[in-house]
């Protein structure tokens, strides 16, 4: 029988398998399986032009309307996958550079005092595991993959320190047993390993739990195996419902970084807090300055001479 000749783009995936970390072969493998797979499957690869892909960019954002991040990756995916073409296959020369699009994305508000005082009582009049996750995603900035990963022994209490060296994913199971499982990896970057500073609010919190814990185990689950995210987020869901609150587990992490900006932390502590390469990925994802807190900083503005 012979044997199935394989796509320009599974030639592409098989040499990212063992050239990148598997969670991000996950992500390459996911937006070829869904969106560029029936995208070469009604348009054959070596007749491609750039007025082609301008055309399907457009659909993926107007018709499909996917957010513009998950847009630029399956650009970036797709052109790479011809770029590997044009190597080994003798594909034409495309110009990528002509082919752009809006990347304004929808600014994510942190949130409001009001929102915050309920999220932050829930935690202190309820001692769950969901508490323990808010209150470390609200006031210590932390990924909620992050938070699934640590154990009580990343926890110094007596330094006000959390140390992140890991962090927890459900990614494609590699022993097809299942479809999913859970995976502890390190994080995304070299930046995300780091050690976050915890204010001593936070620390007496924390501390009405770790005597209840096994120091072994992994804080929100107390087992040997780590909590589910999606467990986590479909419990803040829940409690976001339950108060009118419209926000993601991620709204945490946002409203930490702003409420650092208006007490004034520099900057750069921020970011290296946040786990970020520089300080302008801080400064453009994370900081949104309310209307009050603009007029107030204007409003430091003074003439010589009052009118």
């Amino acid at each position: 029988m012979e044997e199935k000749k394989l796509t320009i783009q599974e030639e592409w995936l098989l040499t990212k398998k063992i050239s990148v970390k598997y969670s991000t072969y996950c992500k390459y493998e996911s937006i070829v399986t869904k969106h560029i797979n029936p995208y070469l499957k009604e348009n054959k690869i070596e007749e491609l032009t750039e007025l082609h892909i301008i055309h399907y960019i457009d659909h993926l954002i107007n018709v499909m309307n996917l957010s513009t991040s998950i847009v630029n990756s399956i650009q970036c995916t797709l052109k790479a996958i011809y770029r590997y073409g044009e190597r080994t296959h003798g594909l034409k020369k495309l110009d990528f550079n002509v082919i752009k699009f809006s990347q304004k994305s929808k600014t994510k508000e942190p949130l409001t005092l009001e929102k915050e005082m309920i999220i932050w009582q829930y935690c202190l009049n309820n001692k769950e595991r969901i508490s323990l996750a808010m209150s470390l995603g609200l006031y210590a900035g932390l990924r909620i993959g992050e938070i699934c990963a640590l154990k009580w022994e990343d926890i110094d209490l007596d330094n006000s320190m959390i140390s992140i060296t890991k962090t927890v994913q459900r990614l494609k199971s590699e022993n097809h047993e299942q479809k999913t499982q859970l995976y502890i990896l390190e994080p995304k970057s070299t930046s995300s390993i780091r050690s976050v500073i915890l204010p001593d609010f936070l620390i007496e919190y924390l501390k009405k739990y770790n005597n209840l814990y096994n120091k072994d185990f992994f804080i929100l689950s107390n087992k040997e195996i780590p909590m589910d995210p999606r467990v986590i987020q479909k419990n803040f869901r829940k409690i976001c419902k339950a108060n009118d609150i419209d926000a993601t587990f991620h709204t945490l992490r946002h409203t930490y970084a702003t409420n650092c900006i208006k007490t004034n932390i520099d900057v750069k502590t921020l970011s290296e807090t946040l786990g970020h390469a520089n300080v302008n990925i801080t400064l453009n994802r994370y900081v949104h300055t309310s209307l009050d807190f603009k007029k107030q900083q204007i409003n430091k503005i003074e003439p010589p001479i009052k009118p």
